[in-house]
């Protein structure tokens, strides 16, 4: 038995059973890293109403707050924390800001989702850029943010926090569920 232990084809087997075991080992660590990451998305633009005959057109007359308008759209930013590490209050250098064109009218915006439910979203508005102040996110904690507009345009996000390369844009996927 033990001369047939020396034979090369099972001393061959051996170190590809070991090979294969560093292999499988190397990558369960390089999962099990810790990864900060802040992640954000957001929805196609969509119109808050649609007319179908455009002969009602000049019949119908659409304000908001008292203000004639001629579009209504909205759109959905979410923002969400897709590491696996909390990022903490102290870790933004720079602060999470939506930011429209300066030629897109913002009527309103609010908060229409949060997870955890007690998530504190505080919002400032400055003129056409909405900066969300310093909070904790822990891995999959989101919010999202609704913006009522007069135009369908894209809004930029931008943030910069300690350990993140950049703010990735990429849709939202609960790790937890799949």
């Amino acid at each position: 038995m033990p001369e047939l232990l020396r034979d090369p084809i099972w001393q061959f087997v051996g170190v590809a059973i070991s090979l294969v075991a560093l292999i499988v080992a190397i990558v369960a660590v390089r999962f099990q890293w810790l990864r900060k990451s802040l992640a954000c998305s957001s929805t196609v633009e969509r119109p808050a109403f649609f007319l179908f005959d455009n002969r009602l057109k000049d019949r119908l007359k659409i304000s908001f707050d008292g203000e004639p308008i001629q579009h209504l759209s909205t759109l959905d930013v979410c923002v969400f924390n897709d590491g696996n590490v909390a990022i903490e209050p102290s870790d933004f250098i720079a602060p999470i800001t939506v930011r429209f064109p300066e030629e897109v009218r913002v009527f309103a915006h609010s908060i229409i989702q949060k997870n955890p439910s007690n998530l504190p979203i505080e919002v400032k508005r400055d003129g056409n850029a909405f900066e969300i102040a310093s909070l904790l996110l822990n891995s999959d904690d989101k919010f999202t943010l609704q913006f009522l507009t007069d135009a369908m345009a894209r809004p930029t996000v931008e943030a910069r926090v300690t350990g993140v390369k950049e703010l990735a844009h990429r849709p939202y996927r609960n790790r937890l569920k799949h």
